[in-house]
């Protein structure tokens, strides 16, 4: 990997040098962000840098200097001074996947909320659940692409392949629903969510009923609603509080 990104400004592509801890720290804590250009706060704004290695990241910019910085918008304890019970979460988590994240920092700064998160994904996602653990990948993707966040697009892409499923079925999903070469009350359940992440409103009865002919149960589509919700929560969650 490359230690060399650019950052986008107007039409160039300006050279930044950011060291490998960096690049892994922010490639971590910005998988749930939107990409592109966040609006301006006062005299600093969060741009995407972009590395002809694929890997993106994220830096704070100010007029007088860049540089590496936490991207957290509220105060985040160090990890020595988190609640034990908060602690011991972290622990666990970091055992399990090798690394903690801001999000995790984030939401450990409320006990109750990272064990709410915690508990929805235990349950929607973890657990043997109505729907197929590739449908709900699926799911996962397409909401992704909903919201713009490419760098969440790209985790799930990996976690599909750790799962098995065809880089060719993956490619097919983000160039859109329609033309994806799947079973067509699959892709009729993917039409289903991506109304769901951004046009909830749009849903009516004839959706319900054109889902059923299509063999899905109401539970099952009271879960795909709720994985596109728990979707939609998370990145909002990360992206209003910076992480």
């Amino acid at each position: 990997m490359k230690n060399e990104h650019y950052q986008e400004q107007g039409s160039l592509l300006r050279p930044i040098k950011v060291n490998q801890a960096e690049i892994l720290t922010w490639q971590l804590n910005s998988q749930m962000r939107h990409a592109g250009l966040v609006p301006a706060s006062s005299n600093i704004l969060d741009s995407r840098l972009r590395g002809n290695d694929g890997v993106n990241v994220f830096i704070r910019r100010s007029n007088k200097n860049e540089e590496i910085t936490d991207m957290a918008f509220i105060e985040l304890p160090s990890l020595d001074q988190v609640d034990p019970e908060v602690k011991e979460r972290f622990d666990k988590i970091k055992a399990a996947t090798g690394k903690l994240s801001d999000v995790w920092r984030i939401l450990g700064v409320r006990l109750d909320i990272m064990d709410m998160t915690n508990h929805m994904i235990k349950t929607l996602l973890l657990a043997d659940t109505e729907l197929d653990a590739v449908i709900k990948e699926y799911i996962a993707i397409i909401v992704s692409i909903e919201n713009g966040c490419s760098l969440c697009v790209g985790e799930h892409e990996r976690i599909s392949k750790m799962m098995g499923i065809p880089e060719e079925k993956i490619n097919q999903l983000k160039e859109g629903v329609e033309t994806a070469d799947m079973d067509d009350a699959v892709k009729t359940l993917l039409r289903f969510c991506k109304k769901s992440a951004k046009e909830a409103y749009k849903v009516t009865q004839e959706d319900f009923n054109l889902l059923r002919e299509k063999g899905y149960s109401d539970s099952q589509l009271l879960e795909a609603v709720t994985i596109v919700s728990f979707y939609n929560f998370m990145t909002t969650m990360t992206n209003a509080l910076g992480a």
